[in-house]
């Protein structure tokens, strides 16, 4: 089986990887990463905008790697609530059979000093990096690693987002 995973994040890349073996542990699987363009804003806001760069990165990854047996592409969004602003991710999944799944991950309420860069057009990379002095977050634990205190990092954070993603083909019958 090949997938393509549209982004050569390793974050991205390990997410998707943990999720299909889970999904299908009797399958040799081979992994590949392509740079693409998401079509959104750098910092996506709101549930739509979000999917919609899951969706595009899916089509971009599928014209540029033909032939693979599935595409996955994660997007991480904010929305500001009542509460504050969350962050969470969508993945969007499609098969060679143009089968496709969505999922979304969990959310959590990022610090207010945050979601003040963010407000102001920053990315959440940039947004930490200005606020906790921390570069390239996104590749490592992500800012949900930092505010639990590595419980949950960003692998395991967006490996929800893909295996709800995932249920349309486990139970494609």
């Amino acid at each position: 089986m090949k997938v393509i995973i549209a982004s050569t994040n390793n974050t991205k890349i390990e997410s998707t990887r943990r999720s299909f073996e889970q999904a299908f542990p009797n399958e040799t699987i081979d992994f590949e990463g392509v740079v693409v363009d998401s079509g959104v804003k750098d910092q996506p806001i709101g549930d739509d905008e979000t999917i919609t760069g899951a969706k595009n990165r899916v089509m971009d990854a599928q014209q540029r790697m033909p032939g693979a047996d599935y595409y996955v592409g994660i997007e991480s969004g904010a929305a500001h609530t009542q509460n504050g602003t969350e962050i969470f991710s969508w993945a969007a999944i499609r098969n060679a059979h143009n089968l496709e799944g969505v999922g979304r991950s969990g959310s959590f309420l990022i610090p207010e000093a945050v979601a003040k860069h963010i407000a102001d057009g920053k990315d959440l990379t940039e947004a930490v990096r200005l606020e906790y002095g921390l570069a390239d977050i996104g590749k490592t634990t992500g800012l949900v690693g930092i505010l639990t205190n590595g419980i949950i990092d960003r692998i395991e954070y967006e490996r929800t987002a893909v295996v709800f993603a995932l249920i349309s083909f486990i139970h494609a019958k």
